[in-house]
């Protein structure tokens, strides 16, 4: 058995608040959480949207990442930046070069991290280059 922490929409912002809520206290409250309760979890994936079209914000969120004790597996989100997403937070090396889409594999699961980002749109898809990945990695999946 593995166990995952998964965090899911923070649009982080280094500056500011969203409908009246402090997006940088809550993720650090949720890390600050995850490291005192989960520090023995296998991996922590924070799915999109992370932080939007501010390449500040991405840098910023990088710091408070550094923070966490457990390993961090970004996932884009609809609204993320794929360049600012690369430039600032840890992708494994098997990361597509195109879309920000990856396989983790643990000693008892394979946990898939897919890219569905369209730009110009606020609906997601999974295009034949996506697809074909996803196909070849749960071909090649034991678990």
């Amino acid at each position: 058995m593995i166990k995952i922490v998964w965090i899911s929409d923070p649009h982080f912002q280094r500056a500011g608040r969203i409908e009246g809520l402090d997006p940088r206290m809550r993720l650090e409250t949720a890390l600050e959480y995850a490291n005192a309760h989960y520090a023995d979890a296998d991996m922590l994936v924070i799915s999109g949207d992370l932080a939007g079209h501010d390449p500040e914000d991405y840098a910023a969120l990088q710091k408070v990442l550094y923070e966490s004790k457990i390993s961090v597996f970004p996932m884009m989100g609809i609204h993320d930046e794929r360049a600012y997403l690369r430039d600032h937070l840890p992708l494994p090396k098997t990361t597509m070069p195109d879309f920000i889409q990856y396989a983790i594999e643990t000693s008892v699961e394979t946990v898939i991290c897919l890219d569905m980002h369209k730009v110009g749109s606020h609906a997601g898809e999974l295009c034949p280059t996506r697809l074909a990945l996803l196909d070849e990695t749960l071909g090649n999946t034991p678990n």
